[in-house]
């Protein structure tokens, strides 16, 4: 005889966040951080959630700062636990410890042009990687934190974007256009 299937219970927890985002209201990119608390960022900042409190967070590298991100592409952390905030003008990397923000932009090596990054992750070397628009792997060497472009163009995808989907060891997947590429960073 089936036995009836009995749904778990969950416990809900609602927030408003309109004190940390009055423009917008709403969160963009909500990820769990490694201690299993909620970030996620607005218009105006990354939000750290902790149950009992909610800190706000200006990813502002300078006071005088003005920040114009329409579109957040990805919110990643990293084996450190530095939150990585990725939109469609730069990467911001939030350190929690020392809650510092540093910026990092992405040129097109050819002509200089902006390359909007899409996707973030970090492989066992330490390195994270970062996938763009225009087919470029961008890496951050964990060592000395140099930025390294790595064209994964070819004739029948250079107008596409290079999406990293996985990571194993130190491999990545990643796609573009049709195709999957595996990609292992020479040592």
């Amino acid at each position: 005889m089936l036995q009836p299937l009995v749904s778990q219970e969950y416990v809900s927890q609602s927030f408003n966040i309109t004190s940390y985002d009055a423009k917008y209201n709403i969160p963009i990119k909500i990820i769990e951080d490694q201690d299993g608390f909620l970030w996620y960022t607005t218009h105006n900042g990354l939000v750290h959630e902790l149950g009992t409190h909610t800190f706000f967070y200006s990813l502002k590298t300078a006071p005088d700062e003005i920040i114009d991100i329409k579109n957040y592409t990805s919110l990643y952390e990293d084996g450190s636990g530095n939150i990585w905030v990725l939109s469609d003008t730069d990467i911001r990397k939030f350190n929690k410890r020392t809650q510092k923000v540093v910026s990092y932009k992405l040129t097109n090596p050819e002509n200089q042009s902006l390359l909007i990054p899409n996707s973030v992750t970090q492989l066992a070397n330490g390195n994270i990687y970062f996938g763009t628009q225009l087919g470029y792997i961008v890496e951050l060497s964990a060592s000395n934190d140099q930025l390294i472009y790595h064209n994964t163009q070819s004739q029948y995808s250079y107008e596409f974007s290079t999406k990293i989907i996985g990571s194993r060891d130190n491999t990545l997947i990643a796609k573009s256009n049709n195709q999957i590429h595996s990609f292992i960073p020479k040592k």
